[in-house]
């Protein structure tokens, strides 16, 4: 696999509730966000729905950030790969929670919607929560990009990024990309650090009913040391027979923190 280098499984730290995916999800509302939701209620109004005409720049950025062909936004994720982690995954027991770090506008959380829906898992199946500050990286929207993947049109994505006022639309592109899609029902936000969002699930209350996730996708951090911080706490929060998996093993900062994951952990892994 080129972008799923992973699928490994974890220890048990507690057990998974059982609950129905939609008490899963109105826990998680009820419970997480206090009867809120974002990808429902949020104003997107400044979020794009096709490539603006008055911005000069090439319509590859657009694709990163509204949408492709297929209007999903842009993932390094391929499909065949997220189907093989789903169908093992749901394999002896329902897949009913998915849980990414590192969304960005909901490309690769769409897509896996797409593959789910595609082998049958849907809005009363499974649901899918993205945790992510939605606040861009450094090198994606905060520095100039003059060698890397984006140099010919980086200030171009800059401005599609950014609203009027100078603050991040990246959270209410996401949201919009969602409803486009027609998953609004099955894809929820998590607007918060990977670190502080792993730590809210794993010190939760019991009295807040909150699942623990089959499959954990990571895509977030891409620097060192972070990276493998944000790999042990998943691997904590995971059961027995959770899946953890993530993106850009191509990165070298993320490729030395899983080979020192993987040392650190051998006696618990997989083969």
């Amino acid at each position: 696999m080129n972008n799923l280098k992973n699928a490994i499984t974890t220890i048990s730290i507690y057990p998974l509730c059982p609950q129905s995916t939609p008490q899963i999800r109105e826990n998680i509302i009820q419970n997480l966000f206090i009867n809120r939701n974002i990808i429902k209620e949020m104003d997107v109004s400044t979020a794009f729905d096709n490539w603006p005409s008055q911005e000069d720049c090439p319509l590859e950025t657009a694709k990163i950030i509204v949408g492709n062909a297929d209007n999903t936004p842009m993932t390094h994720v391929a499909n065949e790969d997220l189907e093989m982690v789903i169908k093992l995954a749901n394999k002896d027991k329902p897949l009913q929670f998915w849980l990414e770090i590192g969304s960005f506008v909901g490309g690769s959380a769409i897509r896996t919607a797409k593959v789910m829906n595609q082998l049958g898992l849907n809005a009363d199946t499974t649901t899918i929560m993205c945790i992510d500050t939605f606040l861009g990286s450094d090198r994606l929207l905060w520095l100039h990009d003059t060698n890397g993947e984006y140099k010919n049109n980086h200030n171009c994505g800059r401005r599609m990024m950014l609203d009027q006022d100078g603050s991040p639309r990246i959270l209410k592109q996401f949201v919009k990309n969602v409803r486009d899609n027609n998953f609004d029902e099955q894809i929820l936000a998590f607007p918060t650090t990977s670190i502080s969002g792993i730590y809210a699930f794993l010190n939760a209350d019991e009295s807040m009913n909150l699942p623990v996730p089959d499959v954990i996708y990571l895509d977030s951090a891409h620097a060192k040391d972070e990276t493998l911080q944000e790999l042990e706490l998943a691997w904590k929060l995971l059961p027995e027979d959770g899946i953890l998996v993530g993106d850009d093993w191509t990165f070298d900062e993320v490729a030395q923190d899983l080979l020192k994951f993987a040392t650190m952990y051998e006696d618990e892994l997989d083969d």
